[in-house]
């Protein structure tokens, strides 16, 4: 039988919980302020990127790009009006809930873990980022990457906290929900889904990069352009495979399983998708459009219970993106 908490183990509690949020709003508000103020004069060890080439000889038909680009948006129109009509048939039910044995976590403590594993994740990007200030003889693309490949086991960090494994797979999404090709399966169709709605997010990015000074930029959009073949491996590693895998497990997965011990699906979706997009290094007038796919991200776990099918949709999102980058910058 649990024992039920006392007053002082409360307060502890929640003490101890508004630290951790303190100091993740820090690590948010000084990213934002690198952002505003120090994007555009941070130093950079990499060559500058060529310039490219818009003359008869460019590589991408645009004409061709533009029939495909139209194609996707009325099929993702029409899957996201399918799905739209399901939901207010009440046809899609959120599997979340069921997938999750509430109580197990009856008390906020419980679920405090899972926030510490955003705040570790977070705290080790930091890290990561050290490498983009390291003398040109000293930084390499191998600093971030193994830096990166060592974050892969801090979701595991709830295991030291006293969670058991079953507990843990349960909390992160880790399972194969209705079937692993099926999962996929959908994963692939709320993409397609998904079009219209970042095609939008997308034009109010632009719309802002247009007024901005500091235009949307990631690092490595730095790694493509350098022409060096083991950036180009890393940049493949991180963005298909690291990527889908970890930032889902972290923001989908115990993020997201934390806000829900408090929240409804709308707010926990909302912040979890704001942390997101707020701690991602593209400049404020990406946000429009990394809060929409966050938010569209966090809604697919809601439904499906696991987050395979929100891999997929990241690893499909993130290929295209890396695809087409390599070939208008490459």
């Amino acid at each position: 039988m649990r024992e039920i908490p006392t007053e002082g183990e409360v307060f502890s509690t929640t003490l101890y919980e508004r630290c951790l949020w303190a100091a993740l709003l820090w690590l948010m508000v000084s990213m934002l302020g690198l952002h505003l103020f120090g994007a555009a004069e941070a130093p950079s060890a990499l060559p500058a990127p060529p310039v490219p080439d818009v003359g008869a000889e460019a590589l991408v038909d645009t004409e061709a790009a533009s029939t495909w680009i139209v194609g996707l948006l009325l099929i993702g129109s029409t899957f996201l009006a399918c799905f739209g009509y399901a939901a207010a048939q009440g046809l899609l039910s959120a599997a979340y809930p069921s997938s999750v044995q509430r109580h197990d976590e009856v008390h906020s403590a419980s679920r405090l873990p899972y926030l510490e594993v955003l705040l570790l994740f977070v705290l080790g990007g930091q890290l990561v980022g050290v490498g983009s200030i390291l003398p040109a003889d000293m930084s390499s693309v191998f600093w971030p990457l193994w830096l990166s490949l060592c974050l892969l086991v801090v979701p595991f960090w709830p295991l030291r906290r006293g969670k058991d494994g079953s507990a843990l797979a349960r909390a992160l999404g880790w399972h194969r929900g209705t079937g692993l090709l099926r999962e996929l399966g959908w994963g692939i169709l709320a993409y397609i889904a998904s079009l219209p709605l970042l095609a939008a997010a997308l034009g109010a990015a632009f719309w802002l990069a247009a007024r901005s000074d500091s235009p949307p930029h990631h690092p490595v959009s730095d790694w493509i352009t350098s022409g060096d073949e083991s950036q180009m491996v890393a940049t493949f590693v991180l963005a298909t495979l690291w990527a889908p895998w970890l930032e889902e497990t972290v923001f989908r997965g115990a993020f997201y399983h934390y806000l829900r011990g408090r929240l409804g699906m709308i707010g926990s979706a909302l912040i979890s998708a704001l942390v997101f997009s707020a701690l991602h290094p593209q400049g404020l007038a990406a946000l429009p459009f990394l809060t929409t796919l966050a938010f569209i991200l966090a809604w697919v776990r809601e439904w499906r219970g696991s987050i395979v099918a929100s891999m997929t949709m990241h690893f499909i999102h993130n290929s295209i993106t890396l695809l087409l980058a390599t070939v208008l910058m490459g």
